[in-house]
């Protein structure tokens, strides 16, 4: 998580609260967050409807996916945030190019399908 841990110890230094969306909570590079309180959630990116229970009161997410991914991934943590009613999305295509892009255009808004 090179874009990530930086961002996770920003937030837990702040004392917010944090959930982390993983597909593996058990993780040991994760464990350090759990001890600063953050809240680790193991989900199935191959189900919208499963990313979008683990967002249910949620007020903002902030995607920080890297570029190994399947191509599909970001547009389903697009429609499982709309799902779970989270008011701000932060795509992590938000401002750098993606390797599934067809935009040339850097930080290109999209409306959430």
């Amino acid at each position: 998580m090179p874009f990530g841990k930086p961002m996770v110890e920003r937030r837990l230094d702040a004392k917010l609260h944090l959930t982390i969306l993983t597909r593996n909570e058990s993780k040991p590079d994760l464990q350090g967050c759990k001890t600063y309180g953050a809240t680790l959630k193991a989900v199935d990116y191959d189900s919208v409807g499963f990313i979008a229970a683990a967002l249910e009161g949620i007020g903002a997410s902030v995607s920080v996916l890297g570029n190994q991914h399947k191509e599909a991934l970001p547009i389903d943590l697009a429609k499982a945030t709309k799902k779970a009613d989270v008011k701000i999305y932060v795509p992590s295509e938000f401002g750098t190019p993606s390797l599934y892009s067809s935009s040339r255009v850097l930080g290109s808004l999209v409306p959430i399908l």
